[in-house]
């Protein structure tokens, strides 16, 4: 059997929301509720004014505690909108671009797999007027609050990064990214 594993405390998850929902804000808007898990496990609220689409290694489970969201994703034939409604629990596949669209109010849990060390995860913008690919930034994920932003900002401070090089539309950064 390998190390011992630490055990951890059930958490009552209205008490949770209570105490960390101001600390839940924009670019990312999420709290891990455990470190060195096997999972990462992680509140995520609304609203969100992230326009970058994740794709990970692993299959993500998405539980939608207060409020409906939209899970936008990108196909091979363009974007597709998927509802996930207060109470109902969603399972997406890996490698699936995907970009969670949370309203004001609404809280949900995410649970991802803890990456392997080749596993790679990608943050990638879209064009909005053709669908094209602007930018995509790979990384190992370690810490996805403080990754996350780095990468966000980085992408919305550089003009050339956010100019489509299809219909030269330059993508507008969203309010409360910087």
């Amino acid at each position: 059997m390998g190390g011992e594993k630490k055990l951890v405390s059930p958490i009552g998850i209205k008490q949770w929301i209570s105490k960390y929902r101001d600390q839940l804000k924009p670019p990312v808007g999420n709290k891990e509720l455990w470190k060195d898990q096997d999972f990462i496990v992680m509140m995520v609220a609304g609203p969100n004014t992230r326009k970058d689409f994740h794709i990970d290694p692993g299959p993500e489970l998405f539980y939608q505690i207060e409020g409906d969201i939209t899970l936008r994703i990108k196909t091979e034939k363009g974007f597709d909108d998927i509802s996930i409604k207060e109470g109902e629990v969603y399972l997406l596949p890996s490698l699936i671009p995907h970009l969670p669209i949370r309203p004001a109010g609404t809280m949900g849990m995410v649970v991802e797999k803890k990456r392997l060390p080749e596993e790679i995860d990608h943050i990638v913008w879209f064009c909005e007027s053709c669908g094209h690919e602007l930018f995509k930034k790979e990384f190992l994920l370690k810490d996805i609050v403080a990754q996350l932003e780095k990468i966000i900002l980085s992408f919305y401070s550089d003009v050339e990064k956010r100019t489509c090089n299809n219909c030269q539309s330059v993508f507008s950064p969203p309010k409360n990214s910087q």
